[in-house]
């Protein structure tokens, strides 16, 4: 048995305008824009878009700080009263640089020897070599600082001086 299907016709123009706050023109969809491609979506940039970015120049003085740079560190001498010894040591020297480049107020900060030689040797020679050490200015905003820096000597028996 086929059963038919019954609509309900949709009202007529006419019974709507008996409505007095009625709409009286029909109704339209949603306004629809044209398509336009949507953007495309990159989670990092490319490196041609990178360089093209900003260009920025940036000159010494722009920068909040600029640390010392060391230009020459003579090597600590082994000490000759600890040769034969069998004696190694690392010192570890602290100090200020000064606004000229020059080493102020060194002191030994830490020092470790192994053998039978006197640590006090070990301590002198790199006392003498980080006094004669030289470094750039260190600058914040430009102006000379005094900053404390370290430089760590070690000694190995059997060479004659020691590296930085």
């Amino acid at each position: 048995m086929v059963q038919e299907s019954h609509k309900v016709p949709p009202p007529a123009a006419e019974a709507v305008a008996d409505v007095p706050h009625a709409r009286k023109e029909p109704v339209q969809g949603p306004a629809t824009r044209p398509a336009q491609p949507l953007p495309e979506i990159r989670s990092k940039p490319t490196l041609k878009e990178l360089r093209v970015a900003s260009r920025v120049v940036l000159s010494r003085n722009d920068f909040e700080s600029e640390p010392a740079v060391i230009l020459a560190a003579p090597a600590a001498e082994y000490p000759d009263a600890a040769r034969g010894t069998g004696t190694s040591a690392e010192v570890i020297i602290g100090f200020t640089i000064d606004e000229t480049g020059a080493v102020r107020n060194p002191a030994v900060e830490r020092s470790q020897v192994r053998g039978s030689a006197p640590e006090a040797l070990f301590q002198e020679a790199a006392l003498a070599a980080a006094r004669s050490a030289r470094f750039t200015p260190a600058r914040e905003r430009g102006i000379p600082t005094r900053p404390w820096s370290t430089l760590t000597f070690s000694f190995e028996s059997g060479s004659p001086s020691a590296g930085i």
